[in-house]
This record gives C-alpha cells, sequence and structure tokens, in this order.
C-alpha cells in the first residue's frame, strides 16, 4: 500500500521579495525532517542559518554558506537541489532543498524549498540526500502546496525547475 502524505509550505523570508524567498516543505511524511530540526536549533545556530537565507535572497553567492550542484557533479541529475550549511559545536549541519520558479507572472522569481536536515561529516554530500530532495521537487502534491502558498492559478501549467 502506497502511503499518502499532506504537503503544505511556511515561509521563512518574505515570500514579498521582489526575486527571491526561502520556504520550509511541512509534511507527516518523516523524510520532511528541515522544519522540525530548524525549530529545535540553538538561537545562535538559526540565526547563523537565517543569515544565509537572506545572503541567498539578496542574491549573493558564497559557497561556504550555501550552494546547489551544477552538470559536472552526480551527473548533473541534481541541478535543481540546494543546500543551506552552518557549523555549530563542531558539527556541520545542512538543510537540503530545492529551487522552483513558482509565480507564472514571474519566471525570475525563485524559491528555495527547505526539505530535510542532516548532520554532514564526509565532504562530498551523499548522494542519498540528493535523490530523496529530488523526488520531492517533482512530487504533484508538493508542487501544488508551493502553487497554493503563492495562490496562483497555473492553468495546468507545472512549475519550472531552474535552468542552469
Amino acid at each position: 500500500m502506497i502511503e499518502q502524505h499532506l504537503y503544505a509550505i511556511a515561509d521563512i523570508t518574505s515570500k514579498n521579495h521582489p526575486k527571491r524567498c526561502v520556504v520550509f516543505l511541512i509534511s507527516d511524511d518523516r523524510r520532511i525532517t528541515a522544519k522540525d530540526e530548524f525549530d529545535k536549533l540553538a538561537i545562535t545556530t538559526e540565526r547563523h542559518f537565517r543569515a544565509r537565507f537572506d545572503a541567498w535572497v539578496d542574491g549573493q553567492i558564497n559557497k561556504k554558506m550555501f550552494h546547489g550542484w551544477d552538470q559536472s557533479e552526480f551527473g548533473g541529475n541534481y541541478t535543481n537541489c540546494f543546500v543551506f550549511k552552518c557549523k555549530e559545536n563542531k558539527k556541520q549541519r545542512r538543510l537540503y532543498g530545492f529551487l522552483c520558479h513558482p509565480k507564472v507572472s514571474d519566471n525570475r522569481y525563485q524559491i528555495c524549498v527547505l526539505v530535510s536536515h542532516a548532520f554532514k561529516n564526509e565532504h562530498e554530500t551523499h548522494e542519498t540526500y540528493l535523490k530523496i530532495i529530488e523526488q520531492f521537487s517533482t512530487l504533484p502534491d508538493v508542487l501544488e502546496a508551493i502553487k497554493d502558498f503563492f495562490k496562483e492559478k497555473n492553468d495546468g501549467k507545472s512549475l519550472d525547475k531552474p535552468k542552469h
């Protein structure tokens, strides 16, 4: 029997920014852990993550704080996956998500949908995390939750993934 899950979106940064925002994917699906873990963070770690979210929203580039994966990594299969990074007491925390363009009226507007949290010990990201994120990025119920969050009618069109 296939499990049916409910999905919703909660904003972290304002969705009224003219170019970008960061949101959490929320669900009863146990693989979706970003918001639950974020809510448990120490206040200083939360502030560090929020500063990274704001830097990305403002268009900054800083691979030590956040990055995506390009065509040369993992065979180019995860170019819409994204990660925010933060160190806490010698632990490397990661919030993994995906990028998409949810507004039909403004296809340049981009969001990062945070899905899962992980501790990272190795230099390279384990591909398993990226596979899970990629699955959620194409799930119709997740895309519908994103569309509902932005309250735009898509006229049956699917959300556009970023072109890299």
